[in-house]
């Protein structure tokens, strides 16, 4: 169930649940992307409203916000989603 919104389609999709990095890492977050778009063409992912750094990895990747969902202790998360066309999963250069 998502709030004020809706996701962009009904099929088949990947989930990405967490991304960390201890912050001396550069681009672990573009990382995770291109390797979930190498098995899934359609992609959903949440993160925090605090999460100012997260929100801008995923947008900044090509995700759209698509609404609120809540987790199991009902506190919000901003959900996005991705669909690449078939066959650009493995040569997405997104800076």
């Amino acid at each position: 169930m998502i709030d004020n919104g809706s996701w962009s389609y009904d099929i088949p999709y990947g989930t990405i649940h967490r991304v960390a990095s201890s912050g001396k890492a550069k681009r672990v977050a573009k990382a995770c992307f291109d390797f979930c778009f190498g098995l899934m063409n359609y992609v959903r992912i949440d993160t925090h409203r605090d999460n100012k750094s997260m929100q801008s990895a995923i947008e900044r990747y090509g995700f759209k916000k698509c609404g609120i969902i809540y987790v199991r202790n009902n506190s919000e998360r901003i959900a996005f989603d991705n669909r690449v066309s078939v066959g650009l999963e493995k040569t997405r250069n997104v800076k």
